[in-house]
């Protein structure tokens, strides 16, 4: 079992995205989840048996906002907790299929117990749903009781504009079904942070 990624697809014309649509990604972290895939489709023909888990922004508790490679939660709740503005790269439409943990290790024990599978399968992990980043700023205003506006700013290159994931095969083959949606994950996030600020910060 391996850890693959929604990055594979890049900017797909079509959501929500189901696991035979074209690989294509738009950057190098992409491209490296795709080598994997690569390398585990030859593994089957030596007779290995793989499962490739393509997770889709997982988030949670504990993530450093410090972190050069910090994901946009970690980085907004820490922006809204200390009064400050973040900064959106785009106009904020940007969304994507937020994943809270506990719905990714979920996935992760069903596929490491499945049986009957064989060769190469890969799976959706998600909630087959999608946040804006303009939204995740109206959830933190609520969260947070406050009225603090995103700064606005170019858009970044190799960002893949949408992402939403089709989970019907997951569900069908392995069983699994998202038990933190986003809206509950978010607000267990913020909480996290707003409580454990000095070690957030400290990573």
């Amino acid at each position: 079992m391996y850890a693959s990624s929604s990055s594979i697809y890049g900017n797909t014309k079509v959501i929500p995205i189901k696991e035979n649509f074209e690989r294509k990604p738009i950057n190098p972290y992409g491209q490296t989840k795709l080598e994997d895939e690569f390398l585990a489709e030859k593994y089957i023909k030596e007779g290995v048996s793989i499962i490739g888990l393509r997770y889709f922004n997982i988030f949670g508790p504990r993530q450093n906002p410090n972190n050069p490679y910090a994901a946009v939660i970690p980085i907004f709740c820490s922006a809204f907790i200390n009064g400050k503005s973040p900064t959106i790269n785009g106009d904020g439409e940007t969304s994507r299929d937020f994943t809270f943990v506990e719905n990714a290790v979920q996935a992760n024990i069903k596929a490491m117990l499945s049986l009957g599978l064989e060769n190469h399968e890969v799976f959706n992990v998600a909630c087959g749903d999608q946040v804006s980043l303009n939204e995740m700023i109206h959830e933190l205003n609520t969260l947070s009781s406050t009225q603090i506006e995103a700064n606005y700013g170019p858009e970044r290159k190799g960002d893949v504009k949408h992402s939403k994931a089709n989970i019907d095969k997951i569900k069908n083959l392995l069983g699994y079904s998202p038990v933190v949606l986003f809206a509950e994950g978010f607000g267990k996030v913020f909480d996290w942070y707003k409580d454990n600020s000095a070690e957030a910060n400290n990573g």
